[in-house]
């Protein structure tokens, strides 16, 4: 830093959309503003901002939008047609976009329908209210959303070739005037962006499009509504939320994807596999064969975080356990779930049976031993509410004792415990601004630098940590450029130079490689590389891993956790199976 006339600089690291600290002496955390942000990084003066209204667009009529195509970092404008226009919804289609005009409108109906039915609160956790005049619409207590403009209209915009894998987007720098935003890249209206690139195969008017518009905004609800829910529970509810709406349900298939995998956390954000969204399904419903609808609906309608809002909706009912008369909370909930999961049978008072037609018959997948007491299961991995099983049998009257060593906590951060290296923790959660200040007097030198640490896990490219400096008492800020910042800005979101990502003080590592496919079960081989190293080995298309070192697995077989205990170039014992033939290899 280099001195100036002033000669006091206060320095603030903020992180966007993260909460309280735990510790943080000299600390401040509030709702994230936008307009107090502009005013910090963009030199916005204050006051009232409202855009001007939309034109009066008309069905073939053309317009720009900002979006962020792949490859750019930064958003560029593209121009869109209006495919239909309605009350509550447009929708636009990039130029170059074959659709059909019919079929489109047919989709625009069908997802402002969706768009109004999912913000009545009567409907939330199950649709009962279905109105269909404006009178009627008009009259009921509707959940609030981010309306920059204040109409309540919505825009979709069909794009291709964006910068995301996402197939739907909500961009909450469109939710903003041009002078709240860098480089004024905002198109000023509430919108949702959908990348058919994502779903090549799809036509535009594929009711496929209409489920990811009803999901991604019932989401952008939630977050609205209740911004501290986790994200699991958020998307659990999105697809419960969806599956009313069409009046379906999960059936056999869904129970049947998970079981195969039980070990898949309950908690995990990972929409790319069926089998979490199946989970997440299964778990709502275990909740509301067990303790009703109205127990349901709460996780709905009030607020909280996933299973602590779970216990606190519990704990007001004042339930308690049949079997022990002690209150229940979301772990004891989860644990019967999990029981449920392998068991499904009516034993005791049948708390570990799904009543669903569509889970009879069926249960998770779990490895077995017979007769055989005296193994050990070494280094087996459990991620938080998720769950290993391993089934025992015996032909006979056997006894045997079990015990547990393991790690029963982790910690919060990758990092050391120093009693002299200190440090604060911003907390986690949406919509928050969380900062640090401190004033230095540089008067007495020509420059200064401060050196620091930073760890952060933030959504690439939409949320942001910044290091920045002031020279007029705190009334405005410069981000500033250090070690691990960035000056790409793909959403429009960042105010400058900043910590986005996953921040990761560690180089790459290789891992060992087989150069194998594997079938869904995970262990049958259903390809071999032309540079596999099994290449020249007895080694088939069909065969079957079964275990290593001479043994088969112990507990669930997971390959990449066995070669992640090696390095390249070292020397490995596959135990496969042919038919009824083993060997190693």
């Amino acid at each position: 830093m280099t001195k100036n006339k002033l000669a006091y600089l206060t320095v603030l690291l903020l992180l966007i959309l993260l909460v309280v600290p735990l510790h943080a002496q000299d600390s401040t955390s509030t709702v994230r503003d936008p307009e107090a942000m502009a005013q910090r990084w963009l030199g916005w003066s204050g006051g009232p901002d409202v855009p001007p209204p939309l034109p009066a667009y008309k069905i073939g009529d053309t317009a720009q939008f900002w979006v962020t195509k792949s490859g750019h970092a930064a958003p560029t404008q593209i121009t869109a047609t209006l495919a239909s226009t309605l009350a509550f919804l447009d929708v636009w289609v990039e130029n170059g976009m074959d659709y059909n005009p019919t079929a489109m409108d047919n989709l625009a109906n069908r997802m402002q329908l969706a768009f109004v039915d999912f913000q009545i609160r009567d409907n939330q956790g199950g649709f009962t209210s279905f109105p269909r005049t404006f009178a009627g619409i008009e009259d009921k207590d509707r959940l609030p959303f981010a309306d920059v403009d204040g109409d309540q209209r919505y825009t979709v915009l069909f794009a291709r070739d964006l910068n995301t894998t996402r197939s739907i987007i909500y961009n909450p720098a469109n939710n903003l005037t041009t002078a709240w935003v860098a480089n004024g890249w905002t198109n000023q209206q509430g919108m949702f962006t959908i990348n058919t690139s994502a779903t090549p195969s799809l036509d535009l008017s594929d009711p496929n499009y209409l489920y990811l518009f009803m999901r991604a905004f019932y989401s952008l609800l939630i977050e609205q509504n209740n911004p501290s829910q986790a994200p699991w529970m958020r998307e659990a509810q999105s697809w419960y939320m969806q599956l009313q709406y069409q009046q379906k349900d999960i059936g056999p298939s869904d129970f049947q994807t998970f079981f195969a995998t039980p070990d898949l956390p309950l908690t995990s954000t990972d929409t790319e596999r069926s089998a979490i969204t199946a989970v997440g399904q299964m778990f709502l419903r275990y909740v509301d064969q067990r303790f009703g609808s109205t127990i349901l609906r709460e996780l709905f309608t009030s607020s909280g975080s996933g299973m602590d809002q779970l216990t606190s909706i519990l704990a007001a009912h004042g339930i308690t356990d049949l079997v022990t008369d002690n209150p229940i909370t979301a772990q004891d909930v989860f644990a019967d779930f999990a029981m449920t999961n392998v068991l499904n049978a009516p034993i005791g008072d049948t708390r570990f049976a799904y009543t669903l037609p569509a889970a009879q018959g069926l249960s998770a997948a779990a490895p077995s031993a017979q007769d055989n007491f005296t193994f050990q299961v070494p280094r087996l991995a459990v991620d938080q509410y998720g769950t290993s099983y391993l089934a025992l049998s015996a032909t006979k009257p056997a006894e045997f004792q079990l015990s547990f060593t393991g790690v029963q906590s982790i910690p919060r951060l990758p990092m050391p415990d120093q009693p002299n290296n200190h440090f604060y923790w911003s907390g986690n959660g949406l919509y928050q601004n969380t900062s640090l200040t401190r004033t230095f007097d540089l008067s007495a030198v020509q420059s200064a630098t401060l050196n620091f640490d930073a760890w952060h896990q933030l959504a690439d490219g939409w949320n942001y940590g910044y290091f920045s400096v002031s020279d007029d008492g705190g009334k405005t800020f410069k981000p500033l450029v250090s070690s691990g910042t960035t000056t790409t800005n793909p959403n429009g979101l960042a105010y400058g130079a900043g910590f986005t990502g996953v921040s990761n003080p560690q180089p790459s590592r290789p891992f060992p490689y087989l150069g194998i496919g594997l079938e869904s079960n995970g262990i049958t081989i259903s390809s071999i590389a032309v540079n596999s190293p099994l290449k020249g080995l007895d080694v088939q298309v069909g065969d079957t891993i079964a275990g290593h070192d001479g043994q088969p697995w112990q507990a669930k077989a997971d390959i990449t956790a066995f070669l992640s205990q090696f390095k390249p170039g070292d020397t490995i014992s596959l135990y496969l199976q042919r038919a009824e033939k083993r060997f190693s290899v």
